[in-house]
């Protein structure tokens, strides 16, 4: 009766759980409606004529799987555009971050939605409540979620944006700074080629092997640094909400937190430094000699206070 019940309600009601509004449609196969309600459609089917009742049975479902599943947690995520060289493997790379942060938000008695912010009006009351948003893109794509987002309290992580400004007082970036980036690279000598990673294939220790088997396994390609910072951007916003949930905070107020750190496979707590906003992480150097290519780690700057 239970099952009916629930399966009744999740066809006929229009219901909000934690503010959002669902509409859901009726049963045809159980029940035939009418002007006065519902009437059973054939024998060995249950009839629920007053909504009330309906209602009254979700409740008590909802209440008995409270600890399975307590509440509900929503973060934007705005994708790469698809001209961008970059955008296969930041895709790749939000696809794994939620689907591994979905996983684990259930064992803690969470559901955690990752909206597609493409098909979000960014300017609407439902999305400017929406405290975390992922984003990754060119400059004029990231600047109109930034301009959206003004004046509320949503926290953006940058996975990949193309912009060379400072981040704003409300954005977090996952990429080094360019004077970062320069000073790694001013460790190598003689190899015009080289560049600055924030993520290789070669990677093992510290779990990193089995973050690349996992991306692996999942897309049959390899994670590269573009991948890695969109899935780390997952990674951390949704343990800040789960933080926050914990805590009775906000995501923002975890993640301004400068002792608030976060794993990510690179062998220490990665933190955001509160004055650049920018992930505090050890970089890699990949430079080749005599034809052999090796991989460098650098450690990240210690910043005076």
């Amino acid at each position: 009766m239970a099952l009916a019940a629930a399966q009744y309600v999740a066809n006929v009601a229009r219901i909000s759980v934690h503010g959002e509004s669902f509409t859901l449609v009726r049963n045809r196969r159980a029940n035939v409606e009418n002007r006065l309600g519902m009437t059973p459609a054939s024998r060995c089917t249950i009839s629920y004529r007053p909504v009330q009742m309906v209602v009254g049975c979700c409740a008590l479902l909802c209440a008995a799987s409270a600890h399975a599943q307590q509440d509900t947690v929503v973060v934007a995520v705005v994708r790469a555009d698809s001209a961008d060289a970059r955008a296969p493997a930041i895709d790749r790379g939000l696809t794994l971050g939620t689907e591994e942060a979905s996983r684990t938000a259930r064992l803690f008695g969470v559901a955690m939605r990752f909206l597609d912010a493409d098909g979000l009006a960014r300017d609407s009351a439902g999305a400017r409540r929406i405290p975390v948003w992922i984003i990754a893109g060119d400059e004029r794509r990231c600047a109109r979620v930034h301009a959206a987002l003004l004046g509320t309290d949503a926290t953006i992580i940058d996975a990949g944006c193309r912009g060379t400004a400072e981040p704003a007082a409300t954005e977090l970036r996952i990429h080094p700074a360019p004077g970062d980036s320069i000073a790694a690279l001013s460790t190598v000598r003689g190899d015009s080629a080289a560049r600055v990673l924030l993520w290789h294939l070669s990677l093992e220790r510290f779990g990193a092997d089995q973050l690349n088997d996992r991306f692996r396994r999942r897309f049959s390609a390899e994670m590269d640094s573009d991948a890695w910072a969109a899935w780390a951007a997952v990674k951390i916003a949704a343990e800040a909400c789960l933080r926050a949930r914990a805590r009775g905070a906000s995501p923002r107020a975890v993640l301004a937190d400068s002792n608030a750190a976060f794993d990510a496979h690179k062998g220490m707590p990665l933190r955001f430094d509160p004055r650049s906003r920018r992930l505090v992480q050890p970089l890699y150097v990949e430079s080749t000699a005599a034809g052999a290519t090796t991989i460098r780690e650098i450690p990240p700057a210690t910043h005076a206070p």
